[in-house]
């Protein structure tokens, strides 16, 4: 995105929601400060995907606006990178049981997604068959999977250059706590934790928005805010 499709995505948000942004409107360093901001986080991706992930939130927040975390997290969902619920996974492991059983193993996981496949891998096929309890490794595994989905959302909402960051700095310390680089073995780890407590593109980005781009869009501001039929 350029700083001008950022600016077209400021002033959808303070024509949408024109009470939040009724001051800084008139506070011309705020709103630099803002644009660079938000320009930053959301320069890698096309305008087109950001204007529908913007519309999705606007639709569904009534009172506040969005804040740049939420936009990526919308990004991702529109775009189709998120991962699925935790209760969408769980039926297809207990749609798998019921119809393929303990001994039908291979068959099992392959009529499943990754990502419920990645779960049934960190409690073992056999633990899910031949569980007594299912309401208590329900639980268990909503902990065990918001970590899944946390490392492939996480793929996708982390902007490049800090993603790039903990891969180089991750090596160093592999108990680091990067969430693309949790493993089995932490999964697992998780999972008896949870078990004990019931029991007990790539765009470069520009770092600042430049002067005679930022005084365009500060003029932008001092008129009177509209979005034009069609923007949206």
């Amino acid at each position: 995105m350029t700083i001008k499709e950022t600016a077209l995505v400021f002033s959808i948000l303070t024509a949408a929601y024109p009470y939040f942004y009724r001051d800084i409107r008139n506070d011309e360093q705020q709103v630099a400060d803002a644009m660079s901001i938000w320009h930053e986080m959301i320069a890698e991706y096309d305008i087109a995907t950001v204007k529908v992930a913007l519309k999705r939130l606007i639709a569904i927040q009534k009172e506040y606006p969005p804040t740049i975390g939420q936009l990526l997290e919308s990004i991702t969902i529109v775009s189709g990178h998120a991962a699925p619920d935790a209760d969408e996974v769980w039926g297809e492991i207990i749609g798998a049981i019921s119809k393929y059983g303990y001994c039908r193993a291979a068959e099992a996981l392959n009529s499943i997604s990754e990502f419920a496949r990645q779960a049934v891998k960190a409690f073992g096929w056999e633990t899910l068959c031949r569980s007594e309890n299912i309401e208590t490794d329900r639980a268990h595994f909503l902990r065990v999977y918001q970590a899944i989905k946390t490392r492939n959302d996480h793929k996708y909402i982390l902007p490049k250059d800090v993603r790039a960051f903990i891969t180089a700095h991750s090596s160093q310390n592999t108990d680091a706590g990067d969430p693309e680089r949790l493993g089995a073995q932490d999964i697992q780890r998780h999972l008896r934790d949870s078990a004990a407590n019931t029991e007990t593109g790539e765009k470069p980005r520009d770092g600042e928005i430049g002067k005679t781009a930022l005084e365009s869009i500060l003029a932008q501001f001092r008129k009177p805010r509209a979005v034009a039929e069609g923007q949206l």
